[in-house]
C-alpha cells in the first residue's frame, strides 16, 4: 500500500497535457521513421542480394539490422507514449476554439533575442552523430563533416549556447547519421556583478533575552538601469527575507516573504529593474499564490490563495510592480526612489499584542501587508490573511512523513496519516494518536540535528502567530560569462557585459531610511481594524514606531583598489564558476557604505577618490598576470578600447533570455477537464475523497460583488492587462476561505472588514504618508509607477471596490497553462516526487 500510494500520487500530479502534441504533429514523426525504415530496408536487401559480402560489407549489413531493431522498439514505444497521452478528441476541438487556442499557440519569437554566440572551443556535443554516440564531448573532438562544420560554426557567426543541430535535419536528411546531438557551450571566465561593502542589519543586541521582533521593514531604493545586456537568469539587486523562526530546521516551513528590486526579462523586457512583492509557503510550495498563478506563472486552484487586494487604484501586476519608462531620473539631483515595506497588521483576527518569545495561536494573528510610497500612489496595496501562512500544514506534515519518514512512522502511524488524508479523521484524533511520537515536535530547539529526519511543523510557528528579530537583507545576484581570448603578440584580453550603477557625484545613494517597526504599530490599528475605532481619529503615520536599521561594517575584499576596478575573486569554487572553461571569476569592486544620519540608515557608493572617467566599467580590458596564474592578486586589468582586442574576441555574445511567459485566464479547457479527471481518478481512490484539484470556479462572475465588464490596460514594454472590478468581500480569495473557516469568515465579519475597507479608501486617498519621506535628500523624488498599472475605479465602485488582474499578456510571450516537470525538478530536485503529491492535496 505504501508503495502504491507514492507512485501513484507522485505520477497523476506530474501529468501535465503538451497541448503542441496534435495528431498532425504524431504523423509527422512517424513519416521520418518510415522513411528512415524504407532507406534501411532498400540497403539491407541491397546486401543481401550479393553474392558474398567483404568484411567491411558485413558489420554495415549487422549495424542496419541492429538499427532496424532500435527503430521498431522506438516506434513501439512511441506508439505506446501515444495512446497513453492525456487528451482525446474532445480535447482537440480547444484548438479550433479561437478563445481558447491563442493560448496554446507559439507567437513569434522575440526578435530582441540573442543565443549568445561562442567559439568551437567553448562548446561541447552530445548525441549521436556518424553512428557513434558522444558523451558531452568538446566540438573540436568530433569529426565533422567540412561542409557541415560551416554551417555549424561559421567564423563570422560563432555558436549558439545551445540546442538541435541547426538545419541538420532538414537540409542533410540523415546523410551524416542520425544527428540527434545538443551544443552545451561555456565561456572561458565568469563575472559578478554583486554589489560589496558594508551591510544592515535588523538587529545587533548581543543579549537574547533583551531581542525583540519587529512588525514592518521599510527601504527606498533608487531606480536606474543597471545592465548593458540583459542576462537571462534573474538578478535580484537589492531585497529581503522575512522568515518565520523555528518552524523548521532544514528551512522556511512557516512562510518566507522574499522579493524585491531585480531583473528578469521574463516578466516583461523592461528600461527598468522591477519589483517582487511576495511570499511562499510551505517550502515554496509552487501552489502559493496571492491569487491567480504560482511559481513559473502556472494557474492554480481556488483553495489556494492567500492574498487580498487593498487597494483601488493600483494593479497587482502578477509579473510585479513595473515602472514609468519616460519618467526624469533626475541623475544630477540625487535620483528617483520607490518607498516600500512589508508590516504585520491587524488586519484580519488582530488582537492587542505584548512582547513574547514564545508562539502561540492564542493571540492576536499577523496580516502581512505591502504598502508602498510612489508618485501616483501612497498607502496599502495588498496583504496575506494569516491563514495563508498554515493552510492545510498538517496534511503537507502527514504527506511528508508518508513520503519522506517511512523509517520513523509505524504501520499504525501510517494508517492514521492516511486516514487523516482521506478525511476518515479529523485533526483532533490525528493529535491523540501522534502527539506521543518522537518525530511530532513542536520547536526545532527540541530537534535531534545529529539523528535528524522528518519534522512536524506547528501552526503557532508560522508568518500567522509570529515574526522574527532577523531578516537577510541584501542582493542575490548570479555571474554572467565572461571571455578571454590571446592576440597574436600572446596578449590577453577580457570582455564582460557591464553593467552600471549612478556615478555623477561623489556620493550616490542606493537605499535611503532602511528600518523595522515594533509592536506598537500592530496595537495602534488594532481598535481600527476590529471596528471599535473611526478611521478619522487615528495618525497613520508609521513612523514613530520606527527606528533605523543598524550599519555592519565589514573587510573591504580589495581595500588597495579604487572603486569600478576588476579583480580575481579568491573564491573560484561556485556552481556557476566550475562549469567555466578555466573556473576564474572576475569581481568588480563597487562597494555599498553604509550610514547612520539624523536618524536615518542610507547605503551609498563613495565616489570620492575616483576620477570621473574611471567609474564607469569598460566591456573589454587587457589582462596582465604579473606573477603565477594562481596568484590571483597579481592580476591587472586595464580598459581598453574594443579596436585593441582580437576579432574573434568581439564576435562573442552573452546569451539573453529567449521568451516571455504570459498568464493564463483562468478558463478550463478540455485539457484541464482531462488531468483533472486523472488526477480525482488517483487520489480520490487512494484516499477516499472528493477532491477538486482544478477548481478555478472563484472567478466566476454571477453576483452583484462582481462587475462582468472586463478592463484593459497596456505597460509601456507592452504587456496587455486584463482586469475586473470586484467588490472587496466578493474578490476570488475569499470564496475558499469561507469554506475552509467558516467560523473566522461568515459573512458579519467579512461585512466589518469591508466597511474597515471604504473607511481606507474614503479617508486616506492616494497620498497618505505611511512610510515617512527621507530627508537625507535636500529635494527627494519619488518614483512613478508604470502608468498601465495605475487605475480609476468606474462610476458608482469608488469606494470598496478593488481591481483584480484576470490575464496578462507579455509581447513574444508564451501562456504557461501548467507547471510542468522539469521545472518542478528545478524547483525541488531530488524532493519534487514528495512536494507534487502534496501540492494536489484538498
Amino acid at each position: 500500500m505504501r508503495k502504491y500510494l507514492v507512485i501513484v500520487l507522485a505520477f497523476f500530479t506530474f501529468c501535465s497535457n503538451d497541448a503542441s502534441i496534435t495528431d498532425d504533429y504524431y504523423v509527422l514523426d512517424c513519416s521520418e521513421i518510415e522513411k528512415n525504415f524504407s532507406q534501411m530496408e532498400e540497403s539491407i536487401e541491397e546486401l543481401e542480394s550479393k553474392d558474398s559480402l567483404t568484411l567491411e560489407e558485413e558489420q554495415e549489413l549487422e549495424n542496419l539490422m541492429d538499427r532496424i531493431v532500435c527503430h521498431e522498439e522506438y516506434v513501439k514505444e512511441a506508439e505506446d507514449d501515444y495512446e497513453d497521452q492525456p487528451f482525446d478528441e474532445e480535447e482537440l476541438t480547444d484548438f479550433n476554439d479561437p478563445i481558447v487556442a491563442k493560448y496554446f499557440t507559439e507567437n513569434e519569437a522575440d526578435p530582441s533575442y540573442n543565443p549568445g554566440k561562442f567559439l568551437p572551443r567553448h562548446c561541447t556535443y552530445e548525441g549521436r552523430y556518424e553512428d557513434i554516440f558522444y558523451e558531452e564531448t568538446p566540438v573540436l573532438e568530433v569529426p565533422f563533416k567540412d561542409e557541415l562544420i560551416l554551417d555549424l560554426y561559421p567564423e563570422t557567426l560563432g555558436l549558439f549556447s545551445e540546442g538541435l543541430f541547426p538545419r541538420n535535419i532538414e537540409d542533410y536528411g540523415g546523410e551524416y547519421g542520425e544527428q540527434l546531438g545538443e551544443f552545451k557551450c561555456q565561456p572561458d571566465w565568469s563575472f559578478s556583478s554583486s554589489f560589496g561593502g558594508d551591510v544592515v542589519a535588523t538587529n545587533n543586541e548581543p543579549d537574547e533575552t533583551k531581542r525583540q521582533d519587529f512588525y514592518g521593514l521599510s527601504f527606498y531604493d533608487r531606480i536606474f538601469p543597471f545592465y548593458s545586456v540583459t542576462p537571462a537568469e534573474q538578478q535580484g539587486l537589492w531585497g529581503q527575507w522575512i522568515q518565520a523562526p523555528d518552524s523548521h530546521p532544514y528551512g522556511p516551513a512557516g512562510g518566507s516573504i522574499e522579493g524585491g528590486l531585480g531583473v528578469y526579462d521574463k516578466f516583461g523586457r523592461t528600461k527598468y529593474p522591477i519589483y517582487m512583492a511576495s511570499g511562499a509557503t510551505l517550502y515554496y510550495n509552487p501552489n502559493s499564490s496571492f491569487y491567480g498563478w504560482g511559481f513559473y506563472e502556472t494557474r492554480v486552484p481556488c483553495d489556494c490563495y492567500g492574498g487580498v487586494q487593498l487597494t483601488n487604484k493600483v494593479l497587482n501586476l502578477p509579473n510585479a510592480i513595473h515602472f514609468d519608462e519616460d519618467q526624469n531620473e533626475y541623475n544630477e539631483d540625487g535620483g528617483i526612489y520607490f518607498g516600500h515595506g512589508w508590516f504585520a497588521l491587524p488586519i484580519f483576527s488582530g488582537d492587542k499584542r505584548v512582547e513574547t518569545q514564545e508562539p502561540t495561536t492564542d493571540t492576536g494573528k499577523l496580516t502581512w501587508t505591502f504598502i508602498a510610497n510612489t508618485a501616483q500612489y501612497s498607502g496599502p496595496m495588498w496583504a496575506y490573511v494569516p491563514e495563508f501562512w498554515h493552510r492545510r500544514i498538517d496534511r503537507w506534515n502527514a504527506l511528508e512523513m508518508i513520503l519522506d519518514g517511512e523509517d520513523q512512522i509505524s504501520e499504525e502511524n501510517y494508517q492514521t496519516l492516511i486516514d487523516f488524508l482521506g478525511n476518515k479523521i479529523d485533526k483532533d484524533t490525528l493529535y491523540e494518536e501522534i502527539s506521543d511520537e518522537e518525530w511530532f515536535i513542536s520547536d526545532v530547539e527540541e530537534f535531534d540535528q545529529e539523528q535528524g529526519g522528518v519534522f512536524w511543523v506547528d501552526e503557532k510557528n508560522t508568518l500567522a502567530y509570529t515574526t522574527t528579530e532577523y531578516a537577510a537583507i541584501g542582493s542575490e545576484m548570479g555571474e554572467l560569462p565572461a571571455f578571454t581570448e590571446y592576440d597574436n603578440d600572446g596578449n590577453l584580453y577580457l570582455k564582460i557585459f557591464p553593467p552600471s550603477v549612478p556615478s555623477t557625484g561623489d556620493k550616490e545613494y542606493f537605499t535611503l531610511d532602511g528600518r523595522i517597526y515594533d509592536i506598537n504599530l500592530y496595537n495602534h490599528f488594532v481598535d481600527f481594524f476590529s471596528g471599535s475605532q473611526d478611521l478619522s481619529d487615528m495618525d497613520p503615520s508609521f513612523l514613530k514606531f520606527s527606528k533605523p536599521l543598524v550599519v555592519e561594517r565589514t573587510e573591504k575584499a580589495r581595500p588597495d583598489l579604487e572603486m569600478s576596478d576588476l579583480f580575481v575573486s579568491t573564491d573560484s569554487q561556485s556552481s556557476y564558476q566550475a562549469e567555466t572553461l578555466d573556473g576564474l571569476s572576475v569581481s568588480w569592486n563597487v562597494v555599498l557604505t553604509g550610514e547612520t544620519n539624523n536618524g536615518e540608515t542610507n547605503m551609498f557608493w563613495d565616489w570620492s577618490g575616483t576620477n570621473s572617467e574611471d567609474r564607469d566599467l569598460s566591456q573589454y580590458y587587457k589582462v596582465e598576470i604579473n606573477g603565477s596564474s594562481e596568484d590571483f592578486e597579481d592580476y591587472i586589468f586595464t580598459p581598453v578600447d574594443e579596436s585593441e582586442v582580437p576579432g574573434s574576441l568581439q564576435v562573442l555574445e552573452m546569451s539573453t533570455l529567449e521568451r516571455t511567459v504570459s498568464y493564463m485566464p483562468h478558463i478550463k479547457t478540455a485539457q484541464d477537464s482531462s488531468l483533472e479527471a486523472e488526477i480525482k481518478s488517483d487520489i480520490d481512490e487512494s484516499l477516499g475523497i472528493d477532491s477538486t484539484p482544478l477548481d478555478f470556479s472563484c472567478w466566476d462572475c454571477e453576483s452583484e460583488g462582481c462587475d462582468p465588464e472586463i478592463y484593459e490596460s497596456v505597460l509601456d514594454d507592452g504587456s496587455k492587462i486584463k482586469y475586473r472590478w470586484y467588490r472587496f468581500k466578493d474578490q476570488p480569495s475569499f470564496k475558499y476561505l469561507k469554506i475552509d473557516y467558516p467560523d473566522i469568515y461568515t459573512d458579519e465579519y467579512l461585512d466589518l472588514v469591508q466597511s474597515r475597507v471604504e473607511q481606507m479608501h474614503k479617508e486616506w486617498g492616494p497620498n497618505q504618508e505611511f512610510i515617512a519621506n527621507p530627508e537625507t535628500l535636500e529635494n527627494f523624488h519619488l518614483v512613478e509607477l508604470d502608468n498601465g498599472s495605475v487605475v480609476k475605479p468606474p462610476v458608482g465602485k469608488e469606494v470598496g471596490w478593488v481591481p483584480i488582474v484576470l490575464e496578462l499578456e507579455i509581447p513574444y510571450g508564451e501562456y504557461q497553462d501548467q507547471l510542468h516537470y522539469n521545472e518542478f525538478m528545478e524547483l525541488y530536485g531530488e524532493r519534487a516526487n514528495e512536494f507534487s503529491a502534496i501540492t494536489m492535496l484538498p
